[in-house]
C-alpha cells in the first residue's frame, strides 16, 4: 500500500503546536533520526497513526559542587519511584523523607535535597544505598510532551505504542492525504477502521513519560529550554550513580585511571565480580519488546505479542505486485574515532586495543570499568549478553553491538 504525502514537512513540536487539538493525523516519517536513545530512532518513510500526547512533569536537578562528583544537568519525573529529603544537615537520618512531588508542592524551587538514608536500590543482581548518591538542587520544573501513536505496516495498525518526544529537532514528518490509486472514499473508509480500531482497542496514558533520570549533554546553558533538550541517555538509580563515578568526560587514560581520590573509593566498593561463561553462542539473539505506554490500572505489563487479526484494517489491497511499501531505510551517522587501525584477532587484544574498540562502537562509557576489570580480547570473547547486562548494565541493543563484534569484528557503518 503506497500513501500520498503532503509536500510539506513537520518538526515534531510543530506537528504538537500545529494539530494537538485535530488529532488523530497519520503522518509518514519525511526525515528519520538516528537517536542516542533506542527509542528515539525513526526510519524513513515509516507510517504513524498520532492518536493523541502526554505531558510528563519532570523537575531538573544540578548536584551541589561540594560532593566533588561530575557536575552535569539532570531531569527527574515528579513522581520519582525514590524518596528524598532535605538537605539540612550532613545527618540525613535526622531528616524526613518524602516523595518528589511532595518536596515540590511544600518548598519554593531552588531547594537542596538528598536521596533518603533508608532507601536501597536493587537493579538487577546488583544494589546499592542511596546515601552513596549525590546531594541535589532542584532548579525548576518543565513538562516533557510526547506524541502517541502506533505503526501502520501495510495497512495494519501494529498494536505497539510508540512515544514520539518533542525534543527530537531534526525528525520530519509529513502529513499522509490519501491512498495512491484509491478514491477519497475509500481513503475515509480507512481512517474509519483506524478510529474504530483505537477506541476500542487502545488506551493511552495521558501523563506518560521516562521513567528513570534523564542525563543531559555539559554544555547546558543556565537559559536552556529543557522541554526542547534531547537527553543524551535515560538512567535507572544504579547507572545514574555509575555515571556520577565513572564518567567519560573525565577522558582518563589507562595509567591513571584512580587518578581521582574519591573515584579510586567508589570503583573499590562497587567491583563487579566476572562470571566464568562459556565461548560466544552462535545462535541468533532474540530481540524483546519494550512497553512504551501504562495500560490501565497503572501496570506496565509485557507487550502483546503481534496479531494482524485482531488489528488488520478491511481496505483493498491492490493484487498489483509492485504496490509495496518503500522499504525504510535509516539516516547514516558516521562514527567519531581514531583512524589507527585495530589488531585483527581480537583474540589477542591488549586492554588499550579493547578500550578503542568500545570507543569505535560508541560504548567509550564502559571503558573505565572494562579497564578496572581487565579486560583484554581473550576475556572479551568470552562475554555474552547476559554478563554485559547484568555486570555492566549494558542496553540489550549495546550488548549487541559489542556480542557481534567480538564475534566477528563487526563495527556499524
Amino acid at each position: 500500500m503506497l500513501f500520498e504525502c503532503d509536500k510539506v514537512t513537520y518538526r515534531v513540536s510543530e506537528i504538537f503546536e500545529k494539530f494537538k487539538d485535530k488529532l488523530p493525523k497519520i503522518v509518514m516519517v519525511a526525515q528519520g533520526f538516528y537517536g542516542d536513545i533506542v527509542t528515539d530512532t525513526f526510519d524513513r518513510e515509516q507510517v504513524i497513526r498520532v492518536h493523541t500526547y502526554s505531558r510528563q512533569r519532570r523537575v531538573v536537578a544540578v548536584p551541589l559542587e561540594e560532593t566533588n562528583r561530575k557536575l552535569g544537568h539532570y531531569s527527574i519525573p515528579v513522581d520519582y519511584r525514590l524518596k528524598f529529603c532535605l538537605k539540612k544537615s550532613s545527618a540525613r537520618k535526622e531528616n524526613k523523607s518524602f516523595t518528589l512531588s511532595e518536596i515540590i508542592e511544600r518548598n519554593k524551587l531552588p531547594v537542596e535535597v538528598q536521596f533518603a538514608n533508608d532507601e536501597k536500590v536493587t537493579v538487577g543482581s546488583k544494589s546499592i544505598n542511596t546515601s552513596r548518591f549525590p546531594a541535589l538542587r532542584l532548579t525548576h520544573t518543565f513538562e516533557e510532551i510526547y506524541l502517541l501513536g502506533n505503526f501502520i505496516n501495510s495497512g495494519v495498525m501494529d498494536p505497539r505504542y510508540v512515544p514520539i518526544p518533542l525534543y527530537l529537532k531534526d525528525l520530519r514528518l509529513s502529513l499522509i492525504t490519501g491512498i495512491k490509486g484509491r478514491s477519497r472514499d475509500h481513503w475515509k473508509s480507512f481512517q474509519d477502521e483506524l478510529t474504530s480500531i483505537a477506541n476500542t482497542a487502545l488506551r493511552f496514558d495521558l501523563n506518560y513519560g521516562k521513567e528513570d533520570i534523564a542525563i543531559y549533554s555539559d554544555a547546558v546553558g543556565h537559559d536552556t529550554l529543557y522541554e526542547e533538550l534531547q537527553p543524551h541517555l535515560y538512567a535507572d538509580p544504579f547507572e545514574f550513580f555509575r555515571y556520577q563515578v565513572i564518567n567519560p568526560s573525565y577522558a582518563l587514560e589507562d595509567d591513571n585511571i584512580h587518578s581521582l581520590p574519591f573515584m579510586k573509593e567508589e570503583l573499590a566498593s562497587s567491583t563487579l565480580t566476572m562470571k566464568k561463561t562459556p565461548a560466544l553462542p552462535e545462535k541468533q539473539t532474540k530481540s524483546q519488546d519494550n512497553p512504551y505506554i501504562s495500560m490501565p490500572g497503572n501496570i506496565r505489563p509485557a507487550l502483546p505479542p503481534r496479531n494482524p487479526e485482531t488489528t488488520k484494517i478491511n481496505v483493498d489491497q491492490s493484487k498489483n505486485p509492485n504496490e509495496q511499501l518503500p522499504s525504510p531505510s535509516i539516516r547514516q551517522v558516521t562514527p567519531t574515532y581514531s583512524n589507527d587501525a585495530l589488531p585483527d584477532d581480537i583474540e589477542h587484544y591488549m586492554i588499550k586495543d579493547v578500550n578503542e574498540a568500545l570507543r569505535r562502537l560508541k560504548l567509550e562509557k564502559y571503558i573505565p570499568e572494562f579497564t578496572n576489570q581487565m579486560i583484554d580480547g581473550r576475556i572479551l570473547r568470552s562475554l555474552d549478553e547476559t554478563v554485559l547486562r547484568e555486570d555492566f548494565h549494558f542496553t540489550r541493543i549495546e550488548a549487541l553491538r559489542l556480542v557481534n563484534f567480538a564475534k566477528d569484528g563487526h563495527i556499524p557503518t
